[in-house]
């Protein structure tokens, strides 16, 4: 009988936890925790999961990578550990394990790891990982000068999955410090059949070709010819850019050198080498027009070619919901962090969901908004110009993807290709001239600009809220006011009665200002318009009459904002100055008496005021 009891129990847990919760449930929850970087829920829904069910593949993979993301890597090894007892095959868990290791410099206790669990070379797991182990076995004997051993993990890295072109680098680096000219294009030919034409491999044969120069000069042109191959594949391969910047440098083609320094400098402004170097040639080349900040000597005769590439290991945690469901939730979590106030909580999550899809629209536009909110101006700027970029193509025409809400929109145009445009490289000049038509963030970089007095940039993107939508009322009020901080007064009054006649037309229409973006993101304005835009925009008109000496427009103006908006203290009191200069005593008193019942910032001032008015001799 108890035996009986005992199986039942067991047949019950395998597929439901107790009150008849769905195992499958529990783990789906803690599958969304890992996702959105909730990583303490995440363990404990994983861990209540293995009380029902202990021999479920992955689970304590999965609780290792919580845990090595809190930073606590010895509970995440002991998962590990456990893991690959139960599931030897588990080659996932093996490169985690090796992964983070290596990261602690213990790789020597990995060596034995492979064989240990007799992990096997062909896996059923799908995983992007598959094979880091290894590849950082390679990289690991490769520094420690062990060639052998490293050609063998980098082989095997390979086998089991990994990306070959990394690999391939990887084995051509070490064929080219042998200097064995045979073999290494032995090792480039096998790259390019199994790997096809990769910038990074014609990288590696232009330095087979520049290092052969040393002996026969006739190579050089051919490593040229390499490193442009590898350009036009990838126009952003900075190490490229300066090879050849430092060959035409070296020969004295200063001219020439210039202009790649120049192209590095574009992709990465803050790159002081280059810098350095460019101010070199154009000095060497007499064609500085402004005085150097270096010597002559202090520019080297030779620059050194770059030989090797970064290659940066990383664990790829592969996300367990479709993409759009993650971003959904994260804005969401995001967004009740704001709500209670906790903007760096906010940041924090945010920035997991830019790990998610680093060209998400809405997670860049909301991070935006809160480092705005922050005047934190720089990264607000970063992330606004982030949220203009993402779109794709389809056929004929350049969809533009929001990220959460409705199907994407579409619009026709020119396709421009962005395969290998860095998102870090999308710059405020590319969004007006191909980015997408997400107005809010064109909206979100005029207020920034603003802010920072760049007007000129501001106008720009105001501009581009007018060009994606040319009946938006408040991107004609923007642009006045962006007009109006440089006193272009003409321009700014233009835009001004704009913003006016399209807000009426909205009114007329029955239609409320749009305000966000699938209900999730928030607009805002140079002024937060708790008030029409028609009430800003004639309140901003009597203030520009005034200041141009046109009284009774000025007046005007005022007093049809005060029709939209009575209980408005400020333009009562502007309205009793332009009277008081009128010489209408009467008026003056009788606004700046209204103003004393909505106002108190000027309340002393104009009660002076008023008592010296009601004196019979003023």
């Amino acid at each position: 009988m108890v035996q009986i009891i005992i199986l039942l129990f067991l047949f019950l847990i395998d597929n439901f936890s107790l009150f008849g919760i769905e195992i499958k449930d529990i783990i789906k929850n803690a599958d969304l925790f890992l996702d959105i970087s909730e990583y303490e829920n995440a363990i404990e829904y994983y861990k209540k999961a293995l009380v029902f069910r202990p021999k479920i593949i992955d689970i304590r993979k999965n609780i290792a990578y919580a845990y090595f993301q809190l930073d606590e890597k010895e509970k995440a090894i002991k998962s590990l550990e456990e893991e690959l007892t139960l599931f030897p095959e588990n080659g996932d868990a093996y490169d985690l394990l090796v992964y983070i290791l290596f990261k602690q410099n213990r790789i020597e206790e990995t060596y034995d790891l492979f064989e240990n669990y007799r992990i096997s070379l062909k896996s059923k797991i799908k995983s992007h990982n598959l094979g880091l182990g290894d590849f950082a076995l390679g990289i690991y004997f490769k520094d420690t000068k062990n060639y052998s051993e490293a050609k063998r993990y980098l082989k095997r890295a390979m086998e089991r999955g990994y990306d070959k072109t990394k690999c391939y680098i990887k084995l051509i680096e070490i064929e080219l410090i042998h200097d064995n000219f045979e073999s290494i294009r032995n090792v480039i030919n096998e790259a390019f059949n199994l790997c096809g034409n990769q910038p990074e491999i014609f990288f590696m044969e232009g330095i087979h070709y520049f290092e052969k120069s040393k002996i026969n000069l006739s190579f050089l042109q051919k490593a040229v010819e390499k490193f442009e191959n590898a350009i036009s594949l990838n126009p952003y391969f900075e190490e490229v850019l300066f090879n050849l910047a430092a060959i035409y440098y070296n020969f004295k083609d200063f001219n020439k050198a210039s202009e790649y320094f120049e192209r590095i400098l574009n992709i990465s402004p803050e790159n002081s080498e280059a810098r350095f170097f460019l101010k070199c040639s154009l000095y060497k080349s007499k064609k500085s027009t402004i005085e150097p900040d270096i010597s002559l000597e202090e520019c080297p005769e030779k620059i050194d070619l770059k030989k090797t590439l970064r290659e940066n290991i990383e664990y790829k945690y592969q996300f367990k919901n479709d993409r759009s469901f993650i971003l959904q939730n994260i804005n969401s979590l995001a967004l009740s962090y704001i709500r209670n106030g906790n903007l760096n909580k906010a940041i924090e999550k945010l920035l997991h969901g830019i790990k998610v899809w680093e060209e998400s629209p809405v997670i860049n536009y909301n991070l935006g908004m809160i480092y705005f909110l922050l005047d934190s101006l720089k990264e607000a700027e970063r992330y606004a110009i982030r949220a203009t970029k993402s779109f794709f193509k389809s056929g004929k025409k350049v969809k533009f993807y929001f990220g959460i809400g409705p199907p994407p929109k579409e619009r026709p145009g020119k396709i421009f290709s962005t395969e290998f445009m860095p998102i870090e490289k999308w710059s405020f000049e590319l969004a007006l001239e191909r980015g997408n038509h997400f107005l809010e963030a064109y909206d979100l970089l005029g207020n920034i600009y603003f802010k920072a007095k760049e007007f000129d940039k501001s106008i720009k993107a105001f501009k581009k809220v007018i060009e994606i939508n040319s009946n938006d009322a408040l991107g004609y009020y923007n642009l006045g006011c962006a007009y109006f901080a440089l006193r272009e007064f003409s321009e700014a009054e233009e835009n001004w009665k704009k913003a006016i006649k399209y807000d009426k037309r909205k009114k007329e229409k029955g239609e409320e200002p749009k305000e966000a973006v699938s209900g999730e993101v928030r607009r805002i304005s140079v002024i937060v318009l708790k008030r029409t835009v028609s009430f800003h925009s004639y309140k901003s008109l009597g203030s520009l009459y005034a200041e141009r000496g046109e009284i009774k427009k000025a007046i005007e103006s005022y007093r049809k904002a005060i029709d939209i908006f009575p209980t408005d203290a400020d333009c009562y009191y502007e309205l009793g100055k332009l009277y008081l200069k009128e010489g209408d005593k009467q008026n003056a008193i009788k606004y700046l008496k209204k103003y004393l019942e909505y106002g108190t910032e000027r309340e002393k001032e104009v009660k002076e005021l008023l008592e010296k008015l009601q004196k019979r001799n003023y």
